[in-house]
């Protein structure tokens, strides 16, 4: 039986966010998540560090989602990190429907893929 802590329920809909911005929102008790643009695509990824559990930080100008904490970075154009253990963010598929986003079906994996 999966623990219902980290069910998604129907995710709100949620301001399309412009270029060079960023909509956070919670889709459950220990989800969070973040859109954004990037080249023009909306991208919307887990928004909390595989790590240590604090909130990511985009910066466009180095194309870089970051931990405050302790600096772990994933590329924006793959969300794709060099850490041994942290490879790569959990993405979530999304569609804009008239000025909002809203999260496809997903399933209840991890929110950031891990090597072995």
């Amino acid at each position: 039986m999966s623990d219902p802590s980290l069910s998604q329920p129907p995710s709100p809909p949620l301001a399309d966010p412009p270029a060079g911005g960023v909509a956070y929102a919670w889709i459950s008790r220990m989800r969070q998540i973040m859109a954004f643009r990037h080249g023009g695509t909306l991208r919307v990824c887990s928004a909390i560090c595989p790590h240590m559990g604090a909130q990511l930080q985009i910066d466009f100008r180095h194309e870089v989602v970051t931990c405050p904490w302790h600096g772990l970075t994933f590329r924006l154009p793959d969300l794709a990190s060099d850490h041994p253990r942290f490879r790569k963010l959990k993405q979530y598929p999304a569609t804009v429907r008239d000025g909002t986003f809203v999260l496809e079906e997903t399933s209840q994996e991890a929110p950031c893929s891990r090597s072995k």
